[in-house]
């Protein structure tokens, strides 16, 4: 369990706890984003409010900086989960019409295998407005699928550093002898 909490697995275990946020709890990240937005405004108005009452100096500029920031954040995170599975699925939608175009015109070279470009576009088709049309389920899918990521490559690199620790020599009295140099 000491080998767990070393310094060099810390930022790996950081990495876990992020995986294991996503994979669980998708929305997270918007959830972050919204408070943190409200934290800045609270905070801004708060100041504003202290300066108008004479106990602390704070423009007004900076109140409304603050202000813009916090709604900010709270917007760009919207657009961010919806505009990406809408751009990723007209990308997809406009490739699978470019396919079925492109197996209509084989099919006029009188070329046999035309119905696997049709196939495969009619198929690209589907899956591009499913995406547009389920935006919200399919980033909470992709979020999910990063935090699985996240977690493998995180255990993989803790196992790594304890299976290098195990195996690492030890001199006399716990001490690691690397090349002239003593680490205690």
């Amino acid at each position: 369990m000491k080998m767990l909490f070393q310094e060099k697995t810390r930022p790996y275990l950081l990495l876990l706890l992020a995986g294991e946020l996503l994979t669980f709890f998708p929305g997270v990240i918007e959830r972050i984003f919204i408070i943190s937005g409200i934290c800045i405004i609270s905070y801004s108005v708060l100041l504003f409010m202290l300066d108008r009452l004479g106990k602390y100096a704070y423009p007004v500029h900076k109140a409304v900086f603050g202000i813009a920031v916090g709604i900010g954040l709270m917007l760009v995170i919207r657009f961010i989960m919806t505009a990406i599975p809408v751009i990723v699925g007209a990308f997809v939608l406009f490739n699978g019409i470019e396919r079925i175009a492109v197996s209509l015109s084989r099919k006029k070279a009188n070329d046999k295998s035309w119905y696997a470009a049709f196939i495969f576009g009619a198929l690209f088709i589907l899956t591009g407005m499913y995406t547009i049309l389920c935006a919200k389920s399919i980033m909470a899918k992709v979020t999910r699928l990063l935090g699985v990521m996240l977690i493998v490559i995180s255990v993989y690199r803790i196992a790594g550093i304890i299976k290098a620790s195990k195996n690492a020599p030890l001199g006399k009295d716990g001490v690691v002898e690397i090349e002239g140099y003593e680490v205690r």
